[in-house]
């Protein structure tokens, strides 16, 4: 079957979902946005390996997902809403349009790099890398940092499934992305047992 054709959505997804990751405070909002990245991710990745190694992927990225969905529910009874993001709207929305730019002009030198690249692939790879260490940035709450650090890796495994395919890798890369979620949640739920009263 040919998803190609489904990789320029999954870009307008992908899109969409990093761009709500920076610009919402809402954790709920947030946590579906991800799960949706992952979806956009999956799209990608199976252009180019197999059906059932993507779907690891998106099975590992929506169980970690919801690993951190559920340690938030639980920490949200214990702890009243903040504001999470240190900068105004206008701001992250600029900086969203400075990482697309900035990811358009890179693409085509990392299409040099690596043999058999297509735009498809490294743009948006390159735009989730960025959004992700822009997230990092600008957020001040550990379920934050944690969906930018995942927004990251899910850019870092674009990237990777043009250059290896594998089922190793592709057990590697969910393994990561679950010990991301697990050492989060544990985070999480210390981080909420030293603020509550």
């Amino acid at each position: 079957m040919q998803f190609e054709i489904f990789a320029p959505y999954a870009f307008i997804l992908l899109i969409i979902t990093s761009t709500l990751l920076l610009l919402s405070d809402e954790i709920r909002l947030n946590i579906a946005a991800i799960g949706f990245q992952y979806l956009g991710v999956f799209a990608i990745v199976v252009v180019v390996w197999p059906v059932n190694l993507a779907a690891v992927k998106l099975v590992a990225g929506w169980l970690s997902v919801s690993i951190l969905g559920i340690s938030r529910l639980d920490a949200a009874r214990r702890q009243q809403k903040r504001t999470f993001m240190v900068m105004d709207w206008k701001l992250r929305l600029f900086s969203t349009a400075l990482i697309a730019l900035v990811a358009a002009s890179m693409t085509p030198g990392v299409q040099a790099l690596i043999p058999n690249a297509d735009m498809l692939f490294v743009a948006p790879a390159l735009f989730l890398l960025g959004m992700g260490l822009l997230h990092n940035a600008v957020t001040q709450y550990p379920l934050q940092a944690l969906l930018g650090i995942l927004t990251v890796l899910s850019g870092f495994e674009i990237i990777y499934s043009m250059v290896e395919v594998s089922a190793l890798v592709a057990g590697l890369l969910a393994v990561v992305n679950l010990g991301i979620a697990f050492i989060g949640a544990y985070l999480l739920e210390t981080h909420t047992i030293e603020v509550a009263p």
